[in-house]
């Protein structure tokens, strides 16, 4: 049975990161806007970092505009099932997630992106009541390190990420987007698009239902 442990620690992720076999940004892209909301100056990204054993998915809002990420998923399939162990959320003073998700699923049609959803192995929201108070906010980050099980690798998730249907992807709910506070779905990686790592910002697009 996988573990999921939330510990509190300040600093936490510049360590991880000084530590790093390899650094690499996993770009994400507005895949739902049904509300329309203005997606000019979203910046939702993730970050994976070797630890060797362990491989460290940080979340980063580097967003311009109102934007709160209230639940962030890690897809299930055979790979993921097998291959990511243990997590741990690591939490800091202005971020606070513990484990589990609402929906437990990423909701809406971005269940059928890329192929329908297998499952969530690892999902995450804030503790309090009203997501804002401790999201992952413009200028914020979390970070979540898995141990890596039977024999898997940093290079093969970065592989099962890029694979299209065969592999797996990760999702966010962003919410708090002005002037109506709407929301929106983000997700990586993007269907036939032949790499999805990279140091240029995130692409964004629309899709409507």
């Amino acid at each position: 049975m996988r573990r999921i442990t939330t510990i509190a620690a300040a600093g936490a992720i510049a360590l991880a990161s000084g530590s790093a076999l390899a650094d690499v940004r996993v770009s994400m892209f507005v895949f739902e806007n049904d509300g329309g909301a203005p997606i000019e100056g979203l910046d939702i990204w993730v970050d994976a970092i070797d630890l060797g054993n362990e491989i460290e998915f940080v979340w980063h809002n580097d967003s311009t505009i109102s934007a709160n990420v209230t639940d962030i998923y890690v897809e299930g399939n055979d790979f993921t099932n097998t291959s990511l162990g243990s997590a741990t959320i690591i939490n800091n003073a202005d971020v606070q997630y513990s484990e589990g998700s609402s929906p437990i699923n990423p909701a809406g049609s971005i269940q059928f992106f890329g192929g329908v959803w297998k499952g969530t192995v690892f999902g995450a929201d804030p503790d309090t009541p009203r997501p804002q108070n401790n999201a992952i906010n413009p200028g914020e980050s979390l970070a979540v390190r898995f141990t890596l099980e039977a024999g898997a690798t940093f290079n093969d998730v970065l592989a099962s990420l890029n694979a299209g249907e065969d592999g797996f992807r990760m999702a966010a709910h962003v919410q708090g987007l002005n002037p109506n506070d709407e929301s929106l779905w983000v997700v990586t990686p993007a269907p036939g698009v032949a790499t999805i790592f990279g140091l240029a910002a995130v692409g964004a697009c629309r899709r409507r239902r």
